[in-house]
């Protein structure tokens, strides 16, 4: 049982730097609108991962949140698990994030799995593992979502309230219209800034729109959540 406040984040920062990447050299960065600060991710597939879990209804989450020592049958085992989720029912979960390929008999990953498993199973949090399989279902949501945070980060400093304001004024009238349409609505803005308060509404979920089977753009409809 959690004896902290519940609205105060178990998890805000890494715990540690994300290792070199087994998957390449690459680093992953991105502004989270949800955390309001930039995060760094050591691979691709945690990087998919992570916008995953932006997409999703959530109170908060954190990456490399946590690391436990676990005594297993051949011994200690170090791990830091990949995210915590914090789900707006109050339960919370570890995530680790695997390819598919790495989890065959005997690997160390498995054995990563095993410890943070038994560390959840013994302190009541619910513990998964996502793969590509999974993460990547569908590559237009996910490309859709990639968009929508890269262009949240490229404006994360300017105050969007008098524009998302009008967005959802228009919205409540009309219910339901396209993207290009409320972008001529608010001609006296920036389309830059219309489009990023657009994604702002998606994000909060104030508004929706078919991402998982249309492409962001132009022709998209936007319907206000009441």
């Amino acid at each position: 049982m959690r004896t902290q406040d519940e609205e105060k984040p178990r998890h805000s920062l890494p715990v540690s730097k994300p290792p070199a990447s087994r998957y390449g050299n690459n680093r992953f960065i991105f502004y989270s609108p949800t955390l309001g600060r930039r995060l760094i991710l050591g691979s691709g597939i945690e990087w998919d991962a992570c916008v995953e879990i932006e997409a999703t209804h959530k109170k908060h989450y954190c990456e490399q949140p946590r690391r436990v020592q676990v005594l297993l049958r051949d011994g200690l085992v170090r791990t830091v698990f990949d995210f915590w989720i914090h789900w707006p029912d109050g339960s919370e979960e570890y995530r680790e994030v695997k390819l598919t390929s790495d989890l065959v008999p005997g690997s160390r990953a498995l054995v990563q799995i095993e410890a943070q498993k038994t560390f959840c199973r013994l302190h009541g949090f619910k513990h998964t593992v996502a793969t590509e399989k999974t993460i990547r279902a569908n590559p237009l949501y996910l490309d859709n979502w990639k968009r929508i945070l890269t262009h949240l980060g490229m404006t994360s400093t300017i105050d969007l309230r008098p524009i998302t304001k009008r967005l959802v004024r228009l919205l409540r009238t009309v219910r339901r219209c396209r993207m290009s349409t409320l972008e001529s609505a608010l001609a006296a803005f920036d389309p830059v800034l219309v489009r990023a308060a657009m994604y702002t509404l998606i994000h909060r979920r104030e508004a929706t729109a078919d991402l998982k089977n249309e492409v962001l753009g132009p022709s998209l409809y936007l319907e206000v959540v009441e």
